[in-house]
């Protein structure tokens, strides 16, 4: 391919569109909004310094090399996305996080750029035409180099969809890329979780050290399989538990590179000295494997209990879920939600999930299907029409979980056979609908914790199932 020959454009700024697949951004922006890419850029990639440069010199031509693909009508940059970003902030100092946007907005005055100007931006045929340029420039060569982490994700992108066998350092990054997606995932206190987001401040290599070796590997209990994918082989809940201990002492710099000289002061240095309540119980071993995400977890069997003993969504329940995406987007975004601190947006948001993820389950089942040909021929024996889009309400579909034997335990069944009825003494579905439709009713903390763990929870592993 002569990379010369890329038909070169003018191409208007707000007729460029920031990539949510760059290297710089986690798994969870994927599905993002462009003002949620442009946001998470100002907060962890410097892109004030990088406005206040262009509004310095911009007078000087521009010498970014701009590379964009064309995918939906749209023109999605590859390479120059901080560049991009920072333009946008500068003709839309609104969209930036509010820490930064005073500073925005002064810079945007000096600049004055409206939307109109154009950038020269060459057109890739398509994704993977563009990885050797992409390569040449952030990992070969190491301009405006990106991170260990960086690397990895542009790896795992790349690569997980190639075809024939994976070489042996693609596997590598691939499972990097996965381990410190599921550390940035977990259920930490806020100071710690800020330095694990922040790959300037989380020591990844030491992190990567430990998990990596086969005494890590063996105190979490997993394995890597062919395509990079991490794999416990014990209990989720166990494995997140030392994935947490572990990512906590790095974080908090309890365990760094000159604890860990050799490879065997993993193992006696570290992790043999780690607290019974902090190590993984490998004694829970299961054999049924689920994929979850960009990762394989275990699942029991034969689950008792509810996996979770909690009053509201954690990141365990997020990396728990396995059905239909759009329910695990809520799940990402409520978990980092305090019903304290925001509980009109947890409470009608609890409402929404709850419903969703109960019709995923029946529709799943065939139920929903079923429903609404019950409900067509009932109205045709009245000569009434059902509606196209009718669908099942809430109360409707919970009604067919408890008739159907989906609630396999005869006490659960009879609860929520009392929580729906409209004389019950815990009117939690009516509860549920007032979040939503009663302009006058405010929700609490305290009813929001108490509708999860009563009646959201136990309804929310039945579905999930």
């Amino acid at each position: 391919m002569n990379y010369k020959n890329w038909p070169k454009k003018e191409i208007a700024i707000v007729q460029l569109f920031l990539d949510p697949l760059n290297p710089r951004m986690t798994d969870k922006f994927e599905k993002a909004t462009q003002t949620e890419v442009i946001q998470e850029l100002v907060k962890r990639h410097n892109i004030l310094k990088l406005a206040t440069e262009i509004v310095r010199n911009k007078d000087y031509p521009e010498l970014e090399r701009y590379i964009a693909i064309e995918e939906n009508g749209k023109f999605i940059v590859l390479e120059g996305n901080r560049r991009l970003a920072a333009y946008k902030c500068l003709i839309d100092p609104g969209i930036v996080p509010e820490p930064y946007r005073e500073k925005f907005k002064k810079l945007a005055a000096q600049a004055g750029f409206d939307g109109s100007e154009k950038l020269e931006v060459f057109i890739a045929s398509s994704r993977a035409e563009a990885i050797p340029v992409l390569e040449s420039k952030h990992i070969r060569y190491q301009f405006e180099a990106w991170s260990m982490a960086m690397r990895n994700n542009f790896v795992k992108r790349t690569r997980t969809k190639a075809k024939g066998a994976l070489r042996a350092e693609d596997k590598k990054s691939i499972a990097r890329a996965n381990l410190y997606e599921l550390a940035k995932n977990l259920e930490l206190p806020e100071q710690i979780s800020q330095i694990i987001q922040d790959h300037k401040k989380f020591n990844i290599s030491t992190f990567y050290r430990i998990v990596e070796s086969s005494a890590g590997k063996n105190f979490l209990g997993y394995d890597i399989d062919e395509k990079g994918e991490i794999i416990p082989y014990i209990h989720p809940v166990e494995f997140l538990k030392g994935l947490k201990r572990i990512v906590s002492d790095v974080a908090l710099e309890k365990v760094n590179s000159r604890l860990l000289d050799k490879v065997s002061d993993i193992k006696k240095k570290y992790l043999d000295k780690i607290e019974k309540k902090d190590r993984p119980n490998l004694a829970r071993v299961l054999k049924r494997k689920l994929k979850v995400g960009g990762f394989v977890l275990v699942q029991p069997p034969k689950q008792k209990k509810t996996k979770l003993q909690t009053d509201w969504i954690t990141s365990d329940t997020y990396l728990l879920y396995t059905k239909q995406n759009r329910i695990k987007e809520i799940l990402n975004e409520l978990k980092s939600l305090k019903p304290e601190d925001s509980p009109n947006a947890c409470a009608i948001s609890l409402r929404v999930l709850l419903e969703l993820s109960t019709y995923a389950c029946l529709e799943e089942k065939g139920e929903i299907v079923k429903m609404i040909a019950a409900e067509n021929n009932r109205r045709r024996k009245t000569k009434q029409n059902l509606p196209n889009d009718w669908t099942p309400t809430f109360k409707q579909m919970l009604q067919c979980l408890i008739n159907n034997g989906y609630i396999t335990s005869p006490q659960l069944r009879k609860s929520f056979s009392i929580y729906i009825k409209k004389d019950s003494n815990q009117p939690f579905l009516t509860e549920l609908d007032q979040f939503v439709h009663n302009l006058y009713y405010k929700p609490t903390a305290t009813d929001i914790r108490n509708i999860w763990r009563t009646f959201g929870l136990p309804l929310f592993e039945i579905t999930s199932k």
